[in-house]
């Protein structure tokens, strides 16, 4: 026991010395580290003051800004010292200013993230903090050489010049996110021939032609870039030449990477699967859709699928579409999605998936003209289809749509047809109030409403068919399907209007005489029975007599006799078909 004071004696006496051991050399010094964060938030702070997402101290009043600008304490980067500087124009730049700004011969070998440090080491060094640093382009260019091109992007919006303007153009190109600026490449490649190589890639996403020619004759340039530009480039660029069929330039271009950058880059995977898939090969095509998986491949996984007519996995088919619908919610521009617009829509409308469509329809993505010229071809095609279809779920699954979103089709020329398409429908399936509600404010074309007023005719809808007639007023087949409701529904009154529309032809005498034998009420105007004896022709006057015969029997009959009911009529007909007494006068 007396021996464990003397060992934590000992313990003690050697605390200090351990403590005093010089650290590590391997170990980063906190200082060190201290120093490269505030760089990277400095960097941060001023790009953000620069996009308008941080306001200086100061800003809001011209008075706090001079006597802010004289603090001791506020930092001179984050200082405004007037209004006027802050709405000073900044200058714009010719793109032959930019001499040299797309050479990066001296970043070929810049391959790992720690080279970024020396870069920022070389950055801090040439300027303070009040001041732009004029290496600020050297820096982006050691981001981009590594693939970050909003790293990049950061930078150079702190180092104002001709040269930042041309690398921020040439960023936005390579993240493939807007249109390139193909008019600033064009003035860069006329006055300096090493940019034609970001001139053809710029042509090619726009989707000119030119670009083939000119990549053909700028491959020398190609192979002088570093390793991740090279990738990045052939990323952008394979899609575009095997849809137009340049496989052969496509081959140029992966051949100029060994196996392992093959097996370090799906890029490079993913290329040489679309160009193998333009050969014919049945692998190729199952590695482009195993791609799907990835967002970032999607969009031209799904172009090259369509162009060979390679249908989705069914069993992946939904999860995709419900990436794609997220992907559709954030993106700003619809440049990035067009193949993947055209399997959407293709998707929602084999499927009569109504409601994704017309929110896809809303997203802010789509608000350009031509998407939503896209959007409402699909969506009309569709409307057509499956209202014309005779599977009822389809049917139905149309009406609900217009039946909810009447404003789906607002400037549609099909607007006014569809609708009563969907009217008459409604009416076939028995929904007499949701007819109504689809043709209410609808123009319909006389054909349409005389097939709408046919099918509520069949129905017993004798109101829907007197509605539309009054309507459409000259329209003469629905003129006489008026006049027939209006016998069955005993309406005199009603029924002298329609007479007076209807033109005196032999099966419009006829249908009216015969349906007023039916009804039995003989409430058909008398001069309509005096057109009828005037009918010449076998049948015709077969078919008067029959009506004549069936007259006589009511006027011989005792003052109580019954009408004659739609179920006697038929017997009626046929046991006065032989008679040949001339038509009695009517009522």
């Amino acid at each position: 026991m007396k021996r464990y004071p003397f060992i934590l004696m000992l313990s003690l006496c050697l605390v200090p010395q351990s403590l005093a051991v010089e650290p590590d050399a391997g170990t980063p010094d906190l200082a060190e580290r201290e120093s490269d964060l505030s760089s990277d938030l400095e960097l941060f702070v001023q790009g953000a003051i620069k996009e308008g997402i941080l306001t200086p101290k100061g800003s809001g009043a011209e008075a706090s800004v001079a006597e802010e600008t004289h603090s001791d304490h506020q930092p001179t980067q984050l200082v405004t010292n007037s209004s006027a500087a802050v709405r000073k124009p900044e200058r714009t730049y010719s793109a032959c200013e930019a001499l040299g700004a797309f050479d990066f011969t001296a970043y070929k070998d810049i391959t790992e993230y720690q080279q970024l440090y020396k870069a920022r080491e070389a950055t801090s060094r040439h300027g303070d903090e009040s001041h732009p640093s004029p290496s600020g382009s050297d820096l982006a260019k050691t981001y981009m050489a590594l693939g970050l091109y909003s790293e990049a992007q950061m930078v150079l919006k702190l180092s104002p010049g001709a040269e930042a303007v041309a690398l921020g153009k040439l960023a936005d190109l390579l993240e493939n996110r807007r249109a390139p600026d193909v008019d600033f490449f064009s003035q860069m490649a006329s006055c300096e021939s090493d940019a034609a190589i970001w001139l053809a890639a710029a042509e090619l996403v726009s989707g000119s032609g030119e670009g083939v020619a000119r990549l053909q004759g700028a491959l020398s340039d190609f192979r002088k870039l570093p390793l991740r530009l090279r990738i990045d480039f052939t990323m952008l660029s394979v899609p575009n030449l095997e849809e137009r069929g340049a496989s052969a330039l496509s081959q140029k271009l992966i051949a100029d990477f060994n196996d392992a950058d093959f097996a370090n880059s799906p890029q490079l995977q993913f290329a040489r699967a679309l160009i193998e898939m333009d050969g014919g090969s049945s692998a190729a095509r199952k590695t482009v859709e195993s791609f799907l998986r990835r967002p970032q491949f999607q969009e031209e996984a799904l172009a090259a699928m369509a162009r060979h007519d390679v249908p989705v996995n069914p069993a992946f088919e939904e999860v995709l579409l419900g990436d794609l619908m997220q992907k559709f919610g954030y993106i700003s521009s619809d440049k990035e999605l067009a193949a993947s617009l055209q399997y959407a829509l293709r998707e929602l409308s084999a499927r009569s998936s109504y409601k994704p469509l017309i929110k896809l329809a809303a997203l802010p993505a789509l608000q350009n003209p031509e998407a939503q010229a896209e959007v409402k071809r699909q969506l009309t095609a569709s409307l057509y289809r499956d209202l014309e279809s005779d599977e009822p779920m389809r049917n139905m699954a149309a009406i609900d749509a217009m039946i909810e979103t009447p404003g789906i089709l607002a400037g549609e020329l099909s607007r006014d047809a569809l609708f009563s398409l969907a009217s008459g429908k409604a009416v076939h399936l028995g929904f007499r109030d949701l007819a109504k509600k689809l043709s209410e404010g609808v123009s319909m074309t006389d054909e349409f409403a005389a097939e709408s007023a046919e099918l509520a005719f069949r129905r017993q809808d004798y109101d829907a068919v007197l509605s539309l007639a009054d309507k459409y007023v000259t329209n003469k087949s629905l003129n006489l399907l008026s006049a027939r409701s209006a016998i069955r529904t005993h309406a005199p009154e009603r029924l002298r209007i329609y007479e007076d529309r209807l033109e005196i032809e032999p099966e419009t005498i006829l249908a009216l005489i015969e349906e007023d034998a039916i009804a039995g009420d003989w409430i058909v105007s008398e001069w309509v029975y005096t057109a009828a004896r005037m009918l010449t022709g076998d049948e015709h006057e077969r078919r008067v007599e029959r009506v004549a015969g069936m007259r006589r029997m009511v006027r011989k009959g005792p003052s109580s006799q019954s009408r004659v009911s739609v179920s006697q009529a038929p017997a009626i007909f046929s046991r006065v078909s032989g008679s040949s007494a001339p038509v009695g006068g009517g009522n």
